[in-house]
């Protein structure tokens, strides 16, 4: 007759013969990934270390380089070279200096955005008028004014902006699109 939760000696002697192969078994593989594990923050420890040390003149640099190319592709109506200039985390775009209604756009939209702000309007000029150096070494500002024709005026009109890069994977992303004012 057999009980439940009763176990014949004949079982308690089986499983404490198969208990100490198995802890064994267990100890090598938590042994095995300790030293994994110590041997992976040995070698990747001083590479990760020197990402992190980057001086703010060292990033300013290629701030600029992006700040130029964003004139240039903005000054020939390059959506393809805006959008490239755009992280995954997307563009934050906000419109007539009301910060908290915005749209954020994935590069992919993003360059839909620009091909429909391009070509509804012909820039005359753009140009950037302020720099803020990234003193945190994390976002560079700048002030920038569009001076455009729309279809069938002949009075330009501009529109100030506020640009923000945001360093992200130790490279420069357009992060933010804020429209100031529009005259």
């Amino acid at each position: 007759m057999s009980r439940i939760g009763y176990q014949s000696s004949d079982q308690v002697a089986m499983e404490s013969k198969l208990e100490p192969k198995l802890s064994f078994y267990a100890y090598r593989q938590f042994s095995f990934a300790i030293t994994l594990g110590l041997l992976v923050v040995v070698f990747l420890a001083p590479a990760l270390a020197t990402e992190d040390t980057a001086t703010a003149s060292q990033i300013s640099a290629p701030a600029d380089s992006v700040f130029t190319i964003m004139t240039d592709a903005w000054r020939s109506g390059d959506e393809k070279a805006m959008a490239a200039l755009v992280h995954t985390d997307g563009l934050r775009v906000t419109h007539g200096g009301d910060y908290d209604r915005f749209t954020i756009y994935s590069p992919d939209q993003a360059f839909y955005y620009f091909q429909d702000l391009f070509q509804s309007r012909t820039t005359k000029d753009f140009q950037f008028r302020r720099l803020k150096d990234p003193a945190d070494g994390g976002q560079s500002l700048a002030m920038v004014e569009w001076q455009y024709l729309l279809p069938g005026r002949e009075l330009s009109d501009e529109i100030k902006y506020v640009v923000v890069l945001t360093l992200k994977d130790q490279q420069w992303w357009l992060a933010q699109l804020n429209s100031i004012s529009q005259r």
